[in-house]
């Protein structure tokens, strides 16, 4: 686990598409694969997801889109907190069903 985490702090900030997707794409394999994940845990992907999915590159906006959906089928309530407290904009969009990002 610690070397996941390592790889995906590592790759998350990089500016090359197919490096940061991967940290997107193991946030969501952990969430899959990891019984054991705790609530802690899951707080912080989903901090890593609200600070670094700001890109509008269509690989990236899809892995994002994956490990939100793992991480909200896994844990409801905590997802439904976060999507109202720090992105209003996101769920309206889910309601709307709209695109995730629209840039």
């Amino acid at each position: 686990m610690d070397c996941q985490n390592a790889l995906i702090e590592g790759w998350v900030t990089s500016s090359q598409t197919y490096r940061k997707r991967a940290a997107f794409t193991l946030i969501a394999s952990s969430v899959i694969h990891e019984k054991k994940l705790t609530d802690d845990m899951l707080d912080y992907y989903l901090g890593l997801i609200a600070r670094y999915s700001d890109d509008g590159r269509e690989h990236l906006k899809k892995a994002v889109s994956w490990a939100l959906r793992e991480i909200s089928s896994n844990l409801l309530c905590p997802f439904r907190t976060f999507m109202h407290e720090i992105h209003p904009p996101i769920l309206i969009m889910l309601r709307l069903r709209q695109p995730l990002f629209p840039f």
